[in-house]
Parts: structure tokens; C-alpha cells; sequence
């Protein structure tokens, strides 16, 4: 990958961020556009592929921020510290915030991860390594239906058979003994 110098990041009127969380410096970004595509295995053996669908968009990118604003000129003792605050209450927050790179801007992102880094390279600044998605939001629709129900007639068997059953009182759940078996019997070969 090639180097690009870092003034290329300053130039335009674009304020880099992540929410209202502003960048000094935007050292790396990388943007993703992935699709899936279907494949379908074939009785030979080999697959078809018949439908190609985009995936979210997601990214990733590495800022600094330090307590001397490279953009105002002005020393915050805490800027750093509180940078690191405000990145995590988002990440905890799980917000959907806009994210302002310097090749595109991102409305309605998710923060899949954060990695913060402090070292004695960077000195009193951090670096932000920020992985995003896409977020694709689903409405629910209220719909009122009107039902209209018709109850058949009683009148021949098969409707009988197929409504409700009715109450026929308690019963014990015991098995019959042989002698009230019989007398069943007997009472049904009657009709």
C-alpha cells in the first residue's frame, strides 16, 4: 500500500469524526464493499451462482487525537483523556452515529470495535482504531383487518363432529372393569 503524506488529511474544509468526537488526524481508513453471492450445487457436482446481493457497508480507520489540536492550535490538558471518555460511552451506548472520513461520510453507522493506543511514539495523544458497519433499520406496520367469521350450520354429522367439544362433567379416569365393558357392548350391539 502505498504511503500518502499526512498533509493530504488536512486539506479540504472537512471536520473528521466520529459523532461529535472530532480527529486530529486521520491515518488510515479502508472502506469495504463486499457482496454475496448464492451458489447452488448441481446433480454434476458443480455450483451455480444466480444471485448477487450487496452487503452493509463497513470500514475501518486509525485517528489521532491529541491534548495540542493540530486544527485549532491550542493546548487542552485532557482532550486526550476525554476523547477516550467520549469513544467509549459510544461504544457502550451503542448508538448509530455519523462518521466523517476523507473519502466518504457515513450516516446511521454501528462501532463494531475500538482499539485505543497510547505510546511513548504518540506522547500525550491516542490512537483510535474504529471498525463500523452499515445498519439497516426495519419499521413495523400496523395494518387492521376486518374478519368476518361464518359459523356453518349444526345440521348434518360432519359439522357436528368438527365443533367445539362441550363439557361432559367430571370424570375419574379410571379403566372400566370387564363387567361394565360388557354392558357397554351390549347396550351398542342393541342399536
Amino acid at each position: 500500500m502505498a504511503e500518502l503524506p499526512t498533509v493530504l488529511f488536512f486539506q479540504g474544509s472537512r471536520d473528521y469524526r466520529i459523532g461529535s468526537l472530532s480527529f486530529d488526524l486521520v491515518l488510515q481508513e479502508q472502506h469495504n464493499f463486499n457482496n454475496r453471492i448464492t451458489s447452488h450445487p448441481v446433480e454434476d457436482g458443480s455450483a451455480i451462482a444466480d444471485h448477487i446481493e450487496n452487503e452493509l457497508l463497513a470500514g475501518s480507520l486509525t485517528a489521532l487525537i491529541s491534548n495540542f489540536s493540530l486544527k485549532t492550535e491550542k493546548l487542552t490538558s485532557n482532550r486526550a483523556q476525554d476523547a477516550f471518555n467520549e469513544i467509549e460511552r459510544l461504544w457502550r451506548a451503542r448508538e448509530l452515529v455519523t462518521i466523517v472520513t476523507v473519502m466518504r461520510v457515513y450516516e446511521d453507522v454501528a462501532i463494531k470495535s475500538v482499539s485505543v493506543a497510547r505510546s511513548a511514539d504518540t506522547g500525550e495523544a491516542v490512537s483510535l482504531a474504529i471498525a463500523f458497519q452499515a445498519v439497516r433499520r426495519v419499521s413495523l406496520k400496523r395494518a387492521n383487518l376486518d374478519v368476518t367469521i361464518e359459523v356453518s350450520s349444526m345440521d348434518d354429522d360432519v359439522s357436528r363432529q368438527a365443533a367445539a367439544p362441550t363439557d361432559v362433567g367430571q370424570t375419574t379416569g379410571e379403566p372400566l372393569s370387564a363387567a361394565q365393558q360388557e354392558r357397554i357392548n351390549r347396550g351398542l350391539a342393541r342399536n
